[in-house]
């Protein structure tokens, strides 16, 4: 397994132990050796922790030979080389974007000068400027990205403090305390504040060829609401966990985007887990209703969301945690309504209850 983490975190390649070894995995745990000799870097700072972690890698393996380096942007030096525009690539077929039409058969689509010129970041060069910014003046860069967003409440001076050294207290990392923002609003209301509310939020690509849709930044909001106000009419306040169980829907950004809104914490559980694991994790946050759809098409294969999310709310109840509502969307390109399993009292059809439901 190969774990990589900048500065003070070990870069190691570890390899299994075995009780016997032949004359291959011997030839092969001497290569491992010499590759880490070659790969393993510390910077000079490292903490006493991470070095004596280091070195249990490295005699794990018989390794030996530690590099240590005081240049904390060393990683970024092969970026400075990059060409600074498009080129001609060799076994590779490109076209540059406005230029030529872009096809499936197109390996690389590069944008063209007056394409970059209105990005964010235009060029590399950029990049590097504002990464090492980054870096130097961490405080003083954030505090510049962050003071384009809307803040009801800006933090105080201190943009930021930090703690990695146990023996000093608690670790710690804290950034713009005493700030007072919502993330829903910086991504939604702003944009439309700004006029772009006709303008496309969220582009959706289906199961099938061609069965997509896009929801404008009006659009978003104004389901982004329905949805916050039926959870806020449930009884779900600031700081109550809100399980997400959803596919790649746009529900799922909704969904999540309602709860920011209303300060609920949400709980986004992959679509893919298990009844176990998802019931693992209601147990955990405890929340007080739980998000879902009835069922996903992965290919030509269809998973039965809402009876995982059934087996896993009844194992959660044998734990004594309890949850009253089971928020459900109809994937309609998946399952009907009538062949989804249902418990009155307790399961709610999401456009049932939220369509009623604005601003």
């Amino acid at each position: 397994m190969m774990m990589k983490v900048r500065q003070n975190v070990v870069v190691g390649f570890l390899c299994h132990n075995n009780n016997k070894y032949d004359d291959n995995r011997a030839a092969a745990a001497s290569a491992d050796r010499s590759r880490l000799n070659q790969f393993l870097i510390f910077p000079s700072s490292s903490s006493p922790r991470s070095v004596v972690t280091a070195a249990a890698v490295m005699a794990s393996i018989g390794g030996s030979n530690l590099i240590t380096s005081s240049n904390h942007l060393r990683h970024v030096d092969f970026i400075t080389n990059l060409p600074s525009g498009p080129r001609k690539i060799s076994h590779l077929n490109a076209v540059v974007l406005g230029e030529a039409s872009a096809s499936e058969e197109a390996d690389l689509v590069l944008p063209s000068q007056q394409f970059s010129s209105q990005a964010l970041v235009p060029s590399h060069q950029k990049y590097l400027e504002m990464y090492m910014r980054s870096i130097q003046d961490p405080a003083g860069f954030w505090s510049d990205i962050a003071s384009q967003f809307y803040w009801k409440q800006k933090w105080p001076e201190q943009v930021y403090s930090d703690n990695l050294d146990i023996r000093k207290g608690p670790i710690k990392i804290e950034w713009f305390k005493g700030g007072i923002t919502n993330i829903c609003y910086n991504c939604v209301d702003r944009n439309i504040e700004a006029g772009l509310g006709d303008k496309i939020a969220l582009y959706w690509e289906g199961n099938e060829p061609g069965f997509d849709d896009t929801l404008t930044y009006s659009q978003l909001l104004h389901r982004v609401c329905q949805l916050a106000n039926y959870l806020k009419d449930i009884g779900v306040k600031r700081g109550d966990a809100v399980v997400i169980y959803l596919p790649m829907l746009m529900e799922l950004p909704i969904a999540m985007l309602a709860c920011a809104r209303i300060g609920a914490v949400h709980s986004v559980v992959f679509a893919g887990f298990s009844a176990e694991s998802l019931a693992q994790r209601i147990v955990d946050c405890k929340p007080k209703a739980v998000i879902t759809c009835n069922a996903v098409k992965r290919g030509p294969k269809i998973i039965h969301l809402k009876e995982i999310v059934d087996a896993a709310l009844i194992q959660s109840a044998k734990t004594g945690i309890s949850v009253d509502v089971c928020l459900t969307y109809e994937n309609q390109s998946a399952m009907k309504r009538e062949s989804t399993n249902w418990q009155e009292g307790r399961d709610v059809w999401w456009s049932v209850r939220t369509q009623c439901l604005f601003h």
